[in-house]
């Protein structure tokens, strides 16, 4: 009888994962997949083979162990292979909680959610000091404040305002500057170009000099997708 439940839940296991597989067909892609696959059922083999060949069995804790170990291996197979996915939705949620916040949602993509007023901003790491900026692809450049430059440690006075942009209010002028760098979910921009607005702000901008950077940008309703390249 041992033998015969071992047997069967071996069976069960394989059966289990070439369902799967059939119903989900590519995920298995490569040797390091396959080699995962046989590591998991070599252990339940072994956790298994303990659990039947125990000196006295109990059939109803063995089938019931059967059943609790079948789960297992199920859940894990169908976290491993929608964990893109999952990971996706994971960084998302976190985004949503979290404004400005942008989630890494795969190697290559982040996400972010709009605040309450429908705009997108997100939290920058500037020369090592935090800095939200507003996502703006209307401008054309990284737009600093003059508040957030002081806190930077720039010599606004001492800065030569050379650029001028045209601007709802008529012209502004700003200063070229460079960054050295901006992170952004990870992801590091070095000597960056920018500029100092001369007027105050109530916030920073984040123009086009960082979006063509990006392999692509995408809004969907309150979410902007970033992609690397």
């Amino acid at each position: 009888m041992g033998i015969i439940l071992w047997l069967v839940l071996l069976a069960g296991v394989g059966i289990g994962i070439w369902a799967l597989s059939s119903l989900l067909p590519g995920r298995l892609q490569d040797a390091d997949d396959y080699a995962r696959v046989a590591y998991a059922l070599a252990l339940i083999a072994a956790v298994s083979s303990g659990l039947i060949f125990a000196r006295r069995i109990n059939l109803g804790r063995v089938l019931r162990d059967i059943a609790l170990w079948m789960a297992i291996v199920a859940v894990l197979a169908v976290g491993y292979t929608f964990r893109d996915d999952a990971q996706r939705l994971g960084a998302r949620v976190l985004a949503e909680f979290v404004p400005g916040y942008a989630a890494p949602a795969s190697a290559n993509e982040l996400v972010l959610s709009a605040g309450p007023d429908g705009h997108f901003r997100v939290i920058a790491t500037v020369n090592g000091k935090p800095i939200t900026f507003l996502v703006d692809t209307g401008a054309s450049d990284i737009v600093l404040s003059p508040a957030d430059a002081r806190r930077l440690g720039i010599d606004t006075p001492a800065l030569n305002f050379s650029l001028r942009y045209e601007t709802a209010n008529g012209i502004g002028r700003a200063a070229p500057t460079t960054l050295a760098s901006i992170v952004i979910g990870g992801r590091t921009l070095r000597d960056q170009r920018a500029a100092i607005n001369q007027a105050e702000m109530r916030e920073s901008l984040l123009g086009m000099a960082f979006f063509r950077n990006l392999a692509s940008f995408e809004v969907r309703g309150p979410t902007l997708f970033i992609r690397w390249h």
